[in-house]
């Protein structure tokens, strides 16, 4: 059968076929194949100079220091816009978060934070996460061949680096898919030589970074291994006064320890297994607030409502009685960046993880892979309102992940005609998400709205329901979600002629998403009889159903809703009355309930009974009562969300030509598809859909000047349906209880009906000046709303739903997406002199620049962050075979400021100038 028989035939029977892995696929999935990697590191570490007498009589550098150009080279005939970074120029740097390894290429970024639940990253403005971990990444992270199906996993430093890659969008080879790009970390593996490398990095607030990895044989040619081991300690930059200043915000407390074995038992059969754990640490990166006054006005001009603003609030009496806080002189942060949290909390998160990689070759070039993984993470978090009264209590959220994945791959040739990748994947993972919110004795007089505020503030009794209202309550969330992935992949390279190749390859996955969620009273605290009688979703809440009718005419109500005069178990209210409405056909309830309300009235007034109360009482007790409904939100029994099940596809088509040895051109057409949501929102299930898109890529990969200049370059154009991001959807329920002139909301992931995205994207490095590498990438980025008709609204918008021409949302078509900034790039330079016979003195310097943003879902105009340049540089003297070095180092040197004013409260998306020193070596 010749190769266009084959090509021609079902992609079924394409899949059967037997036969070898590509050069290419070999490097895209070395994390996959150790005894290549192995044999690699021994060919390399075999062709360095054996001294530096030796070294010098060859006229060469004696140096292992290994550059991102060398693996970009390794890239050069891949027909993709890839970014390779180099794990020697990130640890030159200091750089071991993924925030700072993403500043190493340009068109990728994730948000300044080491919370689990807020990472993610961002391809071509593409990947923001939604509000709920139901919803899969758009952009995937791989480690050593297992892909990190939860973002959250990366959230640790990563020291012990090979390299890393950046692909989008990812392609067809095998692996766990993510729909617009993949991060690919490749951590260093045993190897049969003796190794002991180490660094410390000590500077500014008390930095403690200690690295160290020791590895070699433990049975010759036959059994090897490596433990890595790193601690980072560093206080926070910014101060939380309510603790004396002990407690620092952006500070770092990190342990780590990884062991790996290679065994290979024949020269065709290895097994890799790594066991690697993060325990639990704590550390501040939650609740950094930078307060700032509320604008004056909202966008038509008229004035902003203030009576909830925190000045308001502040200014009450109830909070001025604390003489030692104010809103101007404390409350008021926003170029401080000073802190007054009284329940804030560290963050705290943990993490596990094993990894079994077999490799069998066979025949003169096939590879089969079988990548086994499990992780898991432990995650909570505490919050508070950014105060030092006791408004939040024992708030905030803790995630629970597991995952298991299984990949089986196979690499040939096909009659020396084509490279085959061929496989299938599976993966399980499931979450426990729980959301707390609790109140303190200061909650009642803080969240109360004005009329409430002014109407319980006037004596002892409204006072004490004021703070009784929401004292000691606990409300508790918790979604379950059930995810399962099923696929078969294949990818072929035909080699039409030796300068034209095409690339095909299918991709069919079997999705299967659950979740079923609660919403329940943990602890009612001091005030449970001022609870309802019953939620809405047919919880019993124990309270009593206190209604007032404000109109002249009776109305007809039942648990506190008004409804037809008709409606069985409804109570007739007069006018300008109040009524107790339980459903009169509800039995015991309505016995429990009429006690519960005549055991209010004895608790909070003395009254012998709910009827001896005067009207002005009874209001105090519904303005208690309202106020702990609209705290509460709605209050459900667990709910299953409707499931997304469905078949989807990815598949690419790609020619490449080799023009000569200098220049080879590509084109690339892919498209791809996403699993959609299932998730419960207010105790609704909203099915969020699948998202699908087609990616076109046109690309040179160019290689110059006697290989001194590799120059990359790709054109791209994207376009995104049912394109999946967080919005905010009016509550109706609360903001009606409310009552306050404000509209509240409910955060929700949903569809977005179309986006484009389109620009250009370089990578390149160039060795031709003496003694020095320079990389260069850069990208001009337009991602943009298509059709976006029901955007969320801004803060800026009136909330007046009676103003002519309101409505709930607003119209982005045709606006950029949050987070896309057009212009992104990055300069590094890395320069090695050489000293004596031994000896080097090196400087690096890496600045990478980010154009102006808008950082909210929203697009609030008060939401931009402008372009910043973040640049770190570092001069060091050392040993030219890295026996032993020390590297003076500064970064942000000039105190960058990433910073988005927003509506009331800033956001950073940088962190301040720091300098250290570096102490390193090998032995």
């Amino acid at each position: 059968m010749t190769a266009t028989q084959k090509a021609a035939q079902p992609v079924e029977a394409r899949f059967a076929a037997e036969a070898p892995a590509t050069a290419e696929n070999y490097v895209i999935t070395e994390t996959a194949q150790i005894e290549v990697e192995a044999q690699a590191a021994t060919s390399a570490s075999s062709a360095l100079p054996t001294s530096a007498e030796d070294a010098a009589a060859a006229g060469e550098i004696e140096t292992i220091y290994v550059s991102s150009r060398v693996a970009l080279a390794a890239k050069q005939d891949v027909p993709a816009s890839i970014s390779v970074i180099s794990g020697d120029d990130l640890r030159a740097l200091g750089a071991d978060s993924l925030r700072d390894i993403t500043r190493r290429a340009a068109n990728i970024s994730r948000n300044n934070s080491s919370n689990a639940r807020s990472q993610g990253l961002v391809v071509r403005g593409i990947g923001r996460r939604g509000s709920t971990e139901a919803q899969d990444p758009t952009v995937g992270i791989t480690v050593d061949g297992i892909p990190y199906l939860y973002p959250g996993l990366s959230a640790w430093d990563w020291v012990d680096i090979d390299n890393v890659e950046v692909a989008r969008p990812q392609g067809t080879t095998g692996g766990g898919y993510a729909s617009f790009g993949n991060l690919t970390l490749n951590t260093k593996r045993p190897t049969f030589d003796p190794t002991t490398e180490w660094s410390l990095r000590l500077g500014q607030r008390d930095t403690l970074f200690g690295t160290a990895a020791i590895g070699g044989p433990i049975v010759e040619d036959k059994l090897a291994w490596r433990g890595t081991f790193y601690v980072n300690k560093l206080l926070g930059y910014y101060k939380n006064e309510y603790w004396n200043g002990n407690q620092t915000y952006t500070d770092r407390l990190k342990i780590s320890g990884k062991t790996q074995f290679l065994f290979k038992p024949t020269n065709n059969y290895s097994v890799h297994v790594s066991v690697d754990l993060q325990p639990k640490t704590f550390q501040n990166d939650n609740g950094l607030n930078f307060f700032h006054q509320t604008p004056a006005t909202y966008s038509d001009g008229k004035p902003v409502n203030m009576n909830n603003d925190p000045k308001t609030r502040l200014e009450r009496r109830w909070f001025g009685q604390l003489e030692s806080y104010n809103y101007e002189d404390n409350y008021l942060n926003y170029n401080s960046g000073t802190q007054n949290n009284d329940n804030q909390l560290p963050l705290i998160t943990g993490t596990r993880g094993a990894g079994l990689t077999q490799n069998y070759t066979f025949g003169d070039d096939s590879l089969l892979t079988s990548i086994t993984g499990w992780r898991d993470l432990d995650f909570e978090a505490r919050n508070d309102e950014g105060t030092p009264f006791d408004i939040s209590t024992q708030g905030g959220g803790g995630v629970r992940f597991q995952q298991f994945t299984q990949e089986l791959r196979l690499n040939t040739r096909l009659a020396d005609v084509a490279e085959l990748t061929t496989g299938a994947f599976y993966a399980h993972h499931t979450y426990e998400v729980d959301s707390k919110t609790g109140w303190g004795d200061d909650a009642g007089a803080w969240f109360a709205n004005a009329m409430q505020y002014r109407e319980l503030d006037v004596d002892g009794e409204g006072r004490y329901l004021l703070q009784q209202s929401l004292t000691g309550l606990r409300r508790i969330s918790t979604a379950y979600i059930d995810n399962d992935s099923t696929a078969v992949f294949g990818n072929v390279k035909f080699d039409i002629t030796e300068q034209l190749k095409l690339t095909t390859g299918l991709r069919v996955s079997w999705e299967d998403r659950k979740n079923k969620t609660f919403q329940l009273i943990d602890d009612n605290g001091y005030g449970g009889l001022l609870n309802r009688s019953i939620s809405s979703f047919g919880v019993p809440l124990g309270g009593f159903d206190l209604y007032r009718n404000a109109t002249n005419e009776t109305v007809w109500v039942r648990d506190g809703r008004v409804v037809n005069e008709t409606t069985p178990g409804a109570v007739a209210v007069a006018g300008q009355s109040y009524g107790l409405t339980t459903d009169t056909r509800s039995g015991e309830r309505l016995v429990r309930a009429n006690a519960a309300a005549d055991a209010a009235a004895q608790k909070y007034f003395g009254a012998a009974n709910f009827a001896a109360l005067t009207n002005a009482q009874k209001q105090q007790l519904l303005h208690a009562q309202t106020l702990r409904q609209a705290q509460l939100g709605q209050i459900f029994n667990m709910l299953q969300a409707e499931v997304y099940k469905k078949t989807q596809y990815t598949y690419v088509v790609s020619p490449s030509y080799k023009f000569n040895d200098q220049v080879t051109g590509y084109f690339s057409f892919q498209h791809g598809e996403k699993p959609g949501i299932s998730q419960v929102i207010g105790g609704n299930s909203i099915l969020v859909d699948g998202e699908s898109g087609n990616h076109f890529e046109l690309g040179t990969k160019t290689s110059l000047f006697d290989n001194s200049l590799l120059f990359n370059a790709d054109i791209f154009l994207s376009r995104l349906k049912n394109y999946q991001q967080t919005t905010r959807l009016v509550d109706d329920f609360t903001t009606t209880l409310n009552n306050d002139g404000q509209l509240a909301f409910l955060d929700a992931a949903a569809n977005v009906p179309r986006i484009q995205i389109h620009g250009l994207e370089i990578d390149g490095s160039y060795n031709g000046i003496p003694f020095t590498t320079i990389t260069l990438s850069a990208a001009y980025n337009i991602a943009k709303y298509k059709k976006f008709e029901t955007a969320p609204l801004n803060p800026e918008t009136n909330p007046d739903r009676t103003a002519p021409g309101y409505s709930d949302y607003q119209d982005f078509s045709g606006r950029i997406l949050p987070g896309a900034a057009k212009y992104t790039g990055n300069l590094g330079v890395d320069f090695r002199y050489p000293l004596w016979s031994k000896y080097e003195v090196f400087a690096n310097a890496n600045a990478n620049y980010t154009s102006r943003y808008n950082s909210d879902i929203s697009l609030s105009r008060y939401s931009w962050i402008n372009d910043y340049t973040v640049f770190d540089a570092g001069l060091g003297f050392g040993r030219r075979d890295q026996g032993f070095s020390v590297t003076l180092l500064g970064r942000n040197i000039a105190d960058a400021e990433g910073k988005a004013y927003n509506w009331q409260n800033g956001i950073l998306d940088t962190t301040p100038r720091w300098y250290g020193v570096i102490f390193a070596g090998r032995l």
